[in-house]
């Protein structure tokens, strides 16, 4: 018997060595390690598991961008990378949070509408975020013929700013719009990334929307005129005017828009 004992002994130490060599699964702090993202090597600093020397599992890193702003990521980690559940935010108040995938940020619609609105300094109820996303298909397919069906129209500027909550959860058409000013962007720097684009557009009484939307609008420029445009109400805005002060506005996240 003993000389059994002797031998499981001698094989659970072999096990645990083996293991203790290999790195294993464990928790670390404030660690210095390099993590290879798509815009390449960066050094900082992780909190959290490691497996094998690797993060896995939820993490912290931080770190400093090739523009000197400090940076950090909270979230899931695989085969270190981000991948999973995150949030990465930087010291200049820019924040995405959502999904991410190898290392890129690839939020849902829901996930970037509400990145991008708190950039604006909105928070989106809850309701709305859940109409949104329940109604993704029309954000992204575009379909207009059923968005004419679902909409209505003359809701007005006043009617919105006395109650934006009231249109969280509808859509709504707005007829004529000229366009003051749009840009176009991408969510990450990675030349795959989707682009998303932002529109700023006044109605005949000069009252200001400012609308959103994943994806371009590439026959739509400075000076031009929407015709018709579909989306939801997300909340009241404020914009900085070039002329100095600011301005009040609806912000809009935008389904279609045509000339």
């Amino acid at each position: 018997m003993k000389k059994y004992i002797c031998i499981l002994l001698c094989t659970l130490m072999s096990v645990f060595i083996l293991s203790g060599c290999s790195g294993g699964k464990k928790e670390v702090t404030a660690k210095e390690l390099s993590i290879t993202l798509p815009s390449g090597e960066r050094q900082g600093s992780y909190t959290g598991t490691l497996v094998d020397g690797i993060p896995n599992g939820l993490g912290i890193f931080e770190s400093v961008n090739d523009e000197g702003i400090q940076w950090t990521y909270e979230g899931e980690f695989v085969n270190g990378s981000f991948d999973g559940i995150g949030k990465t935010t930087w010291e200049n108040g820019q924040i995405q949070e959502g999904t991410y995938s190898n290392g890129l940020w690839t939020p849902t619609y829901g996930e970037w509408l509400k990145s991008f609105s708190e950039q604006a300094g909105i928070k989106i109820p809850e309701k709305t975020l859940n109409f949104i996303n329940e109604n993704e298909a029309l954000f992204q397919e575009k379909d207009v013929d059923l968005l004419q069906q679902k909409s209505e129209a003359g809701i007005s500027y006043k009617m919105i700013t006395k109650e934006p909550s009231a249109y969280g959860e509808k859509f709504i058409r707005i007829d004529d719009l000229a366009v003051i000013q749009i840009f176009t962007g991408q969510i990450s720097a990675d030349a795959e990334s989707q682009k998303w684009t932002e529109v700023l557009a006044i109605d005949q009484d000069w009252n200001i929307y400012e609308m959103c939307m994943l994806g371009e609008l590439p026959d739509v420029y400075e000076g031009d005129t929407l015709s018709t445009s579909y989306g939801v109400v997300l909340g009241n805005s404020s914009y900085e005017k070039a002329s100095g002060g600011f301005a009040n506005s609806i912000l809009i996240a935008l389904c279609y828009a045509e000339e």
